[in-house]
């Protein structure tokens, strides 16, 4: 039997799986419906306990065939991990992520790798044609997003400033180079924002190339799970949601005389929505020595950031009133939000 062989532009898809046996069949079946042939499927198993683990299994495909489909079974570490597993083994020129209770489009490999394709032509034709392509411009990036208007390739800190600092801070709907994600790789010790911590790391290191596209939304679809960690009751590990934008803090200030200072107050206006939303949560639970330590973890990152100049500005006014109350009073703030939620 003649093998098949990946062709130029072959496309690994990585998607983490946990527990996940409801959701998993519509996901892959729609990765497998594409019209865009050339990918792998890689499922990483990250310990589920339910039915996921076979779900997998039953996917995978003989040696050789094109869409491959590999699964990998790893112990309980966390999605960070199981993608990180996934670019371990990833053998294509381009790398997406799905996530396992999301679904694609017939259409979305294809409006991914297009542009790609496109450029690729027109280069090939201008050689021929004897012109001087020297330096062609290398898209490392493709995001598809509605918040970036620019149709001609952005910088890493544009990016940065009008992306992911503008709601695009998520892995998914984005198509990477395998050169870029050469040496990235997923904070395993964040369980929530993680993916935007990557993305900040990328923006930096493409820095001021102009390698990142914008291409319309509309082929991946979000699934708003209300088991995952942004809709769950407070637990300890829900104060990443402000770790995340302080890492990300870190990960910028070296470079502050490169960037604008308006990415910086955009930045300390996102890390006040973030301690916000902690605050939120710890109103709607009784209170013990986490939720103590969480409050003054609140509070800290809320003074830290209202330092910025323009942060506090950029809150809308319920937040600007929110915030006040909490920084007057944590304590009142707790009641007054916690008997709000009760009430609603």
């Amino acid at each position: 039997m003649e093998i098949s062989k990946p062709g130029k532009n072959f496309i690994s898809i990585i998607v983490p799986v946990y527990n996940a046996e409801n959701c998993l069949p519509r996901c892959v079946e729609s990765i497998l419906a594409q019209t865009y042939r050339n990918f792998e499927l890689i499922l990483v198993d990250d310990g589920s306990t339910d039915g996921s683990s076979k779900l997998c299994d039953g996917y995978t495909t003989d040696y050789g065939a094109i869409p491959a489909v590999f699964v990998k079974h790893t112990k309980n570490m966390g999605v960070s991990h199981a993608r990180n597993e996934g670019l371990s083994y990833a053998e294509g020129e381009w790398i997406t992520f799905i996530d396992a209770d999301d679904y694609i489009e017939p259409d979305y490999l294809e409006r991914l790798i297009s542009p790609i394709e496109s450029r690729q032509n027109a280069i090939r034709i201008a050689k021929e044609e004897g012109a001087n392509v020297a330096n062609p411009t290398v898209i490392s990036v493709i995001t598809m997003t509605d918040q970036i208007l620019d149709t001609q390739p952005i910088t890493g800190f544009y990016f940065l400033e009008h992306g992911i600092l503008n709601r695009d801070a998520h892995v998914w709907s984005k198509l990477y180079s395998k050169e870029i994600m050469q040496d990235m790789r997923f904070e395993d010790d964040l369980t929530i924002g993680e993916d935007m911590v990557l993305l900040v790391k990328l923006a930096i290191k493409i820095g001021n190339a102009k390698s990142v596209l914008s291409i319309d939304a509309g082929s991946y679809k979000y699934y708003d799970n209300e088991n995952g960690a942004m809709n769950s009751s407070y637990k300890p590990s829900y104060i990443d949601q402000i770790r995340c934008w302080q890492r990300a803090e870190e990960l910028l200030t070296p470079y502050k005389d490169d960037i604008s200072d308006i990415i910086f107050s955009q930045l300390a206006t996102t890390q006040i929505v973030s301690a916000m939303l902690v605050a939120g949560k710890i109103a709607q639970v009784p209170h013990d020595e986490n939720t103590k330590d969480a409050i003054v973890k609140v509070r800290e990152a809320l003074n830290h950031a209202c330092k910025r100049e323009g942060a506090f500005a950029g809150l809308s006014k319920g937040y600007k009133l929110k915030v006040s109350i909490f920084r007057l009073s944590p304590a009142l703030y707790l009641k007054l939000y916690g008997t709000w939620k009760k009430n609603k």
